[in-house]
């Protein structure tokens, strides 16, 4: 760990809001402080929109299509709301001077993952494949303890991946709830989100992060993730009580739960979805748990929605880097803070700027909470968020309602700021902020042109990056060049050495070639993909067999998808 003053890392201000009250009460006034201080009319505007912006991308016809579809599920989910914190998401709209109906919203992501369930399951639907496909899930957690920490205490470390980069980590929040009826506890959260889902923890030393899966037995009738942690984080004291609540309070769509106990010592995941819930587990002589988007359970598996082989890659990846961390052991709070900057793909040894990695171009939220201390370190840089700069806010339940707005400038030379040997510096570290601008220019279907705008600024900053040529090969798909897809594709297979990213490079270089008559070339490039040794190429390798009788034009090639996050290229 490091320190820097780059103006690039300056702190965003930290809205911290103190809530007491029923939970009406506590929506109300939560509200109420967040329109004062203003900011979170960007995120009204934009999660709302976010489920038909991940199904149609920027097809606005297409995102009309698929309007209906997401209102319903979302009627449908918050019909079923429990009554008392369905009122606080509403007194909280109400307060913010919007009609409370717009409460729903908040089951946008239970909405959208029951959409690539249904995907899954059935394959029906003129966008199954995209949803498939470009469905947002790379969050990570490592928790610590015993053998694993340095001090021996439990630390429960967290990146939150998700879609509105440039709105959620510019606006970050931390709410502490003193409720008339169960446990103190506080959540991270955005100005405007009233969520105790995503980040959070109870005055007994309970810590909970929440992970997107994916799963063909969802359902529209369950309780949603923003509920069910609430349920969790307000009421539970130990592991066996959340666990409890899980199985008596059935959830509609499909997750992971990651809880931590300081008293316990202990962390577990449960994994969820419609009627099942199994319990993963620390592995033997392990004093770590490492959390990320698949199911680990064998049970949970046997129904899993894959979704792409680049998903699988990521999340895998991911698991696999933060377990690899802390079986070194003794991690303390500046190694946990490493760990969500990680750039590392411990299947090849080297750093990458996309794909199965820790730091991930969605990461717009990073903690590292401390139960046993009632503290937590929290991020208030730019994406990728785990590099910091980190602040350390103490946990802090009061008397009387009232939110700060806390401003680190004069601290910022003292706050520790993660630096990758690869990505923390120099042309590398600018070409980094241009790949995430073009992915969050993406994320929120905007201009594709200053996406590749964007995206060629990191290409010509950083030419050896090689998930950068295949995203920039898939820019010139698009324009119908390729010729021009080609020798990016090319550009990348000279500096890639992993094998699934070369197989990825490697079919769609294979595509390129063929689209521009030169089927000596194909023939090649074919040739060294099918030779590729790795459990994730199957279906690559069956595209290219497929495609060698009969390949795809250069027209059919511009619908070309970009799927920035999991540094991947869809059809």
């Amino acid at each position: 760990m490091t320190t820097n003053n780059h103006a690039h890392r300056r702190p965003h201000p930290l809205f911290i809001a103190h809530l007491r009250g029923t939970q009406a009460q506590m929506g109300a006034q939560h509200g109420a402080m967040t329109r004062a201080a203003g900011g979170w009319q960007q995120v009204m505007d934009y999660y709302p929109r976010m489920p038909e912006i991940l199904v149609a991308g920027d097809s606005a016809v297409g995102r009309m299509a698929v309007r209906p579809l997401v209102e319903l599920g979302a009627a449908a989910l918050e019909q079923v709301r429990p009554k008392e914190l369905r009122g606080r998401s509403r007194a909280f709209v109400e307060a913010l001077g919007m009609p409370a109906g717009l409460s729903r919203h908040y089951q946008c992501m239970d909405v959208f993952q029951n959409l690539v369930n249904l995907a899954g399951r059935y394959r029906l639907g003129p966008f199954a494949n995209r949803l498939l496909e470009q469905a947002p899930a790379a969050c990570s957690t490592l928790v610590t303890w015993g053998a694993a920490s340095d001090d021996g205490t439990l630390r429960h470390a967290r990146n939150f991946d998700f879609p509105g980069v440039g709105i959620w980590e510019r606006l970050p929040a931390i709410a502490f709830c003193t409720p008339d009826k169960g446990l103190r506890y506080g959540f991270v959260t955005v100005r405007g989100g009233d969520i105790p889902a995503v980040s959070a923890f109870n005055e007994a030393g309970l810590v909970l992060t929440t992970h997107t899966r994916f799963h063909r037995d969802a359902r529209w009738r369950g309780m949603g993730i923003v509920d069910l942690g609430h349920e969790i984080i307000r009421n539970a004291t130990t592991l066996a009580e959340a666990e409890a609540i899980i199985r008596r309070r059935p959830i509609a769509s499909s997750w992971g739960f990651c809880v931590s106990s300081a008293k316990e010592r202990r962390s577990v995941c449960f994994e969820v979805c419609g009627p099942h819930v199994h319990v993963v587990e620390p592995g033997a002589q392990e004093d770590f748990l490492a959390v990320t988007n698949h199911y680990v359970h064998p049970e949970m598996q046997k129904g899993q929605v894959v979704v792409s082989p680049a998903f699988m890659r990521n999340t895998v990846g991911r698991y696999d880097c933060l377990r690899s961390l802390a079986a070194k052991g003794a991690m303390g709070t500046a190694q946990m803070q490493a760990a969500l900057g990680a750039y590392m793909d411990v299947d090849n040894g080297v750093e990458r700027a996309a794909g199965g990695v820790v730091a991930q171009v969605l990461s717009v939220h990073s903690v590292v909470i401390e139960p046993e201390n009632q503290r937590l370190c929290m991020s208030l840089g730019p994406v990728p968020t785990g590099n910091g700069p980190w602040a350390t806010i103490d946990w802090d339940w009061r008397d009387e309602p009232g939110f700060t707005i806390e401003r680190f400038d004069d601290q910022l030379d003292k706050m520790p700021t993660y630096h990758s040997p690869r990505y923390g510096q120099g042309e590398a570290a600018e070409a980094m902020a241009f790949f995430v601008e073009a992915a969050a220019i993406s994320g929120r279907a905007g201009d594709p042109d200053a996406a590749d705008a964007a995206l060629n600024k990191a290409v010509a900053l950083d030419p050896t990056e090689a998930t950068y040529r295949l995203m920039a090969g898939g820019s010139r798909l698009r324009a119908n060049d390729p010729h021009g897809a080609l020798e990016h594709f090319y550009k990348g297979l000279e500096h890639e050495k992993g094998p699934f990213y070369r197989g990825q490079l490697l079919l769609w270089a294979t595509r390129a070639a063929n689209a521009a008559a030169d089927e000596v070339v194909a023939s090649n490039l074919r040739r060294e993909l099918m030779a590729l040794d790795h459990p994730l190429l199957a279906e690559h390798k069956h595209q290219a067999s497929r495609e060698a009788r009969a390949p795809l034009s250069a027209s059919a090639l511009t619908r070309t998808r970009l799927n920035y996050h999991l540094g991947d290229l869809n059809l």
